[in-house]
């Protein structure tokens, strides 16, 4: 993340803005200010973008996107402006988003328009004021320009009880509420529409700020109607494997691939295999760590069936050499994770360098837990559950404590109920209805987490983070939809129709393990193995020279936090952690926080505990370094 910012408003603002980043920069080019009209103006800051001028529209955008129905992989700004010299292309842009992770926003007629991509993989965390409206991926950044321009950044208690819980669906934000109070998040199913109008007696614009966000239904919005499920199955099987290799036939590309002894990746390695001379241009990584040895021992035992290497070094050596890439260090190693995870998602990856270009592109099996189902059968209460006191206990000698915690404990139950509660409800899924925890996994946590590799490469490949699957995976044509742990799902009929001789070998979890009579029936039933060489790749605009990854350098300019150095990163973050606690004087505040304090401080002092889980709880309270000092 924290690859852009986006404002615009009153021009004397937007200059402010600009008088702020522009000091703190190494290269003028990332920062782009134009006029909008004489009285409003628009800013953008990152590292590759693009402003376009189209008939009587401007276009802002950054990322990329892949298109099914023109059948397109749209890379970058230069990308964007090819694939919207197509007339059909320019009448769909706006009306509609794509999957990838992008941020686009267009203005025409007195009306901004800001969309990014089908799952939110790149955030808009936004405010706005009649003055300006901004956004970005970063928290961070968000908080400095609110303090730079006078606005408060006060702690949003509606959405503190969520940020202070320490249970996992709770490691990114839960709602469209963030902790500083006005500032939102864009979730899947949402884009910002804002007019600009004129004050009676006033030549000044001033900009209408609110309903700003637009919600759809995301159940009618993944209401696809299938003919049948045996050729649904394998049109999605087909558009995922068609999206993912179009970027294995670029030259200047190595796709970095993460194997598992899991079912997940199993299927992309299946689709890769259906053109085993991509496999040149694919660089397979499994965890060799002792804790893995079962998937270890699986992908070893496929690459010796299949004849492919793993953990070759020197296949990404060569590409580095051919393509002059040198290793971007930061000195600071935490200003990453401050950028672009801080107040959005509290585990504790830290990265330190990263490829000027995305000449390698990570690519593995995230998000397939939507697919499968995972928090279908899951209801609220089976993760908080409200509390309640006997009639024995309530009369006893302790029955005052005790009452005083359950109320304490329901508290906290139900501020997350309803934080939760109505922020599905903008989406039209009530949180007591079917399914709710796996669509509120679908709009918070999964693009955040899954997500949080765009602070070092602006694209990343997520195959199974696709419109028409995951609609297919809730539709009632799929027999799978209610399927038992541990029984055969709708990725195992992927998998069958890619490659069935591959599917029948046994997975590092012997319950994802099928039959041969199993494959066999399924074959037939689906219509026979699927053959890919049958389809062309997707027609690619733009080129990968043409992105970069990584932060803005104005934006590593302005990190500050209160992370010392130390060669340990534990002892660092518990350093941060006993600062940001001694800071905060509100009683209601330091009650919230206690547990997570308490969790980070047993977490931290155990060494073999997993360094970014260990931090997750100590980051929920350093990031409410975020506010305001006083």
């Amino acid at each position: 993340m924290s690859n852009y910012l986006l404002a615009f408003g009153r021009t004397e603002v937007v200059e402010e803005i600009y008088e702020v980043f522009s000091l703190k920069s190494e290269d003028n080019s990332e920062i782009i200010i134009t006029k909008i009209n004489e009285h409003i103006s628009l800013i953008s800051i990152s590292k590759s973008q693009r402003i376009v001028s189209l008939e009587n529209k401007k276009y802002f955008f950054q990322g990329w996107f892949q298109d099914h129905k023109s059948e397109s992989v749209v890379l970058g700004g230069n990308g964007f402006k090819k694939w919207m010299e197509n007339k059909t292309n320019q009448e769909q842009f706006g009306k509609r988003d794509y999957e990838g992770n992008y941020v686009s926003a267009f203005f025409e007629n007195g009306k901004f328009c800001i969309r990014n991509d089908t799952f939110s993989y790149l955030p808009v965390i936004h405010f706005s004021t009649k003055e300006l409206f901004a956004c970005s991926d970063s928290m961070y950044i968000i908080s400095e320009i609110r303090k730079s321009l006078g606005l408060p950044c006060k702690l949003n208690k509606k959405v503190m009880h969520s940020r202070a819980w320490t249970h996992g669906l709770s490691c990114a934000v839960m709602s469209n509420d963030t902790q500083i109070n006005d500032v939102k998040l864009l979730s899947p199913g949402k884009h910002i529409e804002i007019e600009m109008y004129k004050k009676r007696f006033s030549s000044k614009y001033s900009l209408a700020t609110r309903n700003i966000v637009k919600s759809s239904n995301l159940k009618e919005a993944f209401a696809v109607e299938f003919g049948s499920y045996e050729q649904a199955i394998r049109d999605t099987a087909t558009k995922m494997s068609q999206s993912t290799i179009s970027l294995l036939h670029l030259d200047d590309v190595m796709i970095k691939f993460g194997l598992s002894g899991g079912l997940d990746s199993r299927i992309i390695l299946a689709a890769i295999l259906q053109n085993p001379e991509l496999l040149e241009r694919v660089a397979i990584a499994t965890n060799s760590h002792p804790s893995r040895k079962g998937d270890y021992e699986v992908v070893e035992h496929l690459s010796k069936i299949y004849g492919f290497k793993f953990n070759d070094t020197e296949k990404l050596t060569i590409q580095k050499k051919k393509h002059s890439m040198e290793l971007k260090k930061v000195t600071d190693r935490f200003a990453l994770w401050v950028l672009s995870s801080m107040g959005l998602f509290d585990m504790m990856y830290l990265r330190d360098s990263y490829w000027p270009a995305p000449h390698i592109i990570d690519m593995g099996g995230h998000g397939a837990e939507s697919i499968k189902g995972t928090f279908s059968p899951m209801k609220f209460e089976n993760y908080i559950k409200p509390k309640t006191i006997s009639s024995r206990a309530k009369f006893s000698r302790k029955g005052l404590k005790y009452m005083r915690e359950v109320k304490s404990a329901n508290m906290v139950h139900d501020a997350i109920r309803s934080e939760l509660s109505s922020a599905l409800a903008t989406s039209g899924i009530d949180l007591d209805g079917e399914a709710s925890i796996q669509w509120h996994y679908l709009c918070y946590k999964s693009p955040i987490a899954n997500g949080r590799f765009l602070d070092c490469s602006s694209i990343g490949i997520r195959p199974f983070i696709q419109h028409s699957l995951f609609a297919l995976s809730i539709s009632e044509i799929n027999p799978f939809k209610h399927v038992k742990k541990g029984e055969p799902t709708m990725l195992h009929d992927m998998l069958i129709l890619l490659n069935p001789e591959l599917a029948a070998i046994e997975f590092e979890n012997e319950k994802s393990n099928i039959s041969e009579e199993y494959i066999q029936s399924r074959l037939e039933k689906l219509g026979g193995p699927l053959r890919l060489s049958e389809s062309e790749p997707y027609t690619v605009y733009g080129s990968i020279n043409e992105m970069s990854n990584g932060p803005p350098s104005t934006f590593l300019k302005m990190v500050r936090h209160d992370f010392q150095n130390h060669e340990n990163d534990i002892y660092s973050i518990r350093g941060a952690l006993d600062r940001a606690w001694e800071k905060i004087t509100d009683k209601e505040v330091r009650a919230a926080y206690l547990t997570a304090y308490e969790t980070a401080i047993e977490r931290l002092d155990d060494p073999d505990y997993y360094p970014p889980s260990a931090g997750t709880p100590a980051a929920k309270i350093i990031s409410l370094s975020l506010l305001d000092s006083k």
